[in-house]
């Protein structure tokens, strides 16, 4: 008995994008029909545990702040950006949910949680961010 193998198109890899078309087309930034995830780089990654999920929020948190080249700002001002982040954060909370489901399962109910307290807590970190001038979070040795 032979098995098929799948083709190269069908194996996905890292940094290959997931296109999924959106059926809102309302807003500025939904005049494209695509929705596009870009796998950067899963080299470093590891399993976190939600076994403390205050702890893991956290975690999440650092992670998103240093990486925030990469995501919207949650403290944007121009109505353009706010608008981006308000699609980002709404599309977040909407994919969680989805991707979520194992925690659900393993956590309960209050795994339905942890997605909204991540983007509150992120808003909130930015929102303590954004007091700092630039260059004030730059500490040299002496």
């Amino acid at each position: 008995m032979s098995q098929k193998h799948p083709s190269v198109k069908e194996i996905p890899f890292p940094g290959a994008p997931v296109s999924k078309l959106s059926s809102r087309r309302e807003g500025p930034f939904h005049k494209a029909s695509r929705t596009r995830l870009y796998v950067l780089d899963f080299g470093k990654a590891s399993l976190r545990s939600f076994e403390r999920p205050e702890d893991a929020i956290q975690q999440l948190i650092t992670a998103v702040t240093c990486n925030d080249p990469y995501f919207p700002y949650p403290t944007v001002t121009s109505e353009g950006c706010r608008q981006l982040w308000d699609v980002f954060r709404a599309t977040y909370l909407h994919s969680a949910h989805i991707v979520s489901k194992n925690l659900r399962q393993r956590y309960g109910k209050c795994a339905r949680t942890w997605p909204i307290w991540f983007i509150n807590q992120w808003e909130k970190k930015a929102e303590e961010l954004s007091q700092w001038e630039d260059g004030d979070l730059i500490g040299f040795g002496g």
